[in-house]
């Protein structure tokens, strides 16, 4: 894929998940780190929150059996065809590696934050 289209792919695929795991993650942080009074390791509850989300809802294996149908579905919009299986493996894949760089942004902006209000 070229660069571009993978960056709209990934914006396109992720928004709804992005917002949802920002709004949960990252907004609480910091609001906990502004208005609260220093709560001692509240930065670690919210990366293991993440890295929990990461092992037990978002695992490989659940999330490719569900990612499979949408991604044959999205796949034969853009191509006008059935595509193959390695289409499919490929577009999963996507799927799968754009969920986790969700995830390490999340996790990154947890770790700025928690280093801007010197909380680790």
């Amino acid at each position: 894929m070229l660069p571009m289209k993978s960056i709209l792919l990934f914006f396109k695929s992720q928004k709804s998940f992005f917002t949802l795991l920002i709004l949960s993650t990252v907004f609480p942080f910091y609001l906990c780190s502004v208005y609260l009074p220093e709560i001692p390791l509240t930065q670690y509850f919210f990366l293991i929150l993440i890295l929990c989300l990461k092992i037990i809802i978002f695992n490989e294996k659940i999330l490719e059996k569900r990612l499979t149908p949408q991604a044959i579905k999205q796949l034969q919009k853009e191509l006008s065809k059935y595509p193959s299986k390695n289409e499919i493996y490929k577009r999963v894949l996507f799927h799968i590696r754009s969920r986790d760089l969700s995830m390490l942004i999340c996790t990154v902006g947890i770790i700025i934050i928690g280093i801007i209000y010197r909380r680790f």
